[in-house]
C-alpha cells in the first residue's frame, strides 16, 4: 500500500515537472520576445563586424563595439539598463531563453544564406 501511494506520488511530481513552462507575462520596462530577438541579432551582427576591424588593439575594438552597441541600442530605442533587465529576465526561464536564441540563430543563419548566394551570383 505505500508502495503504491509513493509511486503515485512519484508519478505526479514526474508529470507536473515535465510539462512545458507557461509563457510568463512581461513585466513594464522589458523589451517582448520579438524584440529580444531583434536586439541579439543586431548585437551579433555588432560582435561580427568588430571582429571583421583588423589591425586595431584590444581596447580599441572594444571601444569600436561600445559605438556599434550604442546604435544598436539607439535603433530600438533603448538604453544598455533596459537590454541588462530583459536579458536577466528572460534569464530566468533557460527554455524561454533557449528559444529566443533559437530565432536569433536561425536568423543569423538566413542572413548568412543570403550573403552567401549573393557572393555566388557575384563570380
Amino acid at each position: 500500500m505505500l508502495s503504491r501511494l509513493f509511486f503515485l506520488v512519484s508519478l505526479i511530481f514526474l508529470i507536473i515537472s515535465c510539462r512545458s513552462p507557461k509563457k510568463r507575462d512581461v513585466p513594464d520596462g522589458i523589451l517582448s520576445e520579438k524584440e529580444m530577438v531583434n536586439v541579439l541579432i543586431n548585437i551579433h551582427l555588432a560582435e561580427a563586424k568588430t571582429n571583421d576591424v583588423k589591425g586595431k588593439s584590444k581596447p580599441n575594438q572594444v571601444a569600436i563595439y561600445r559605438i556599434y552597441q550604442d546604435e544598436v541600442y539607439d535603433k530600438f530605442g533603448i538604453d544598455s539598463l533596459i537590454f541588462k533587465q530583459s536579458h536577466d529576465f528572460y534569464m530566468g526561464n533557460i527554455i524561454e531563453m533557449r528559444d529566443i536564441y533559437k530565432q536569433v540563430v536561425d536568423s543569423l543563419g538566413k542572413m548568412q544564406k543570403v550573403m552567401e548566394e549573393e557572393k555566388d551570383k557575384k563570380r
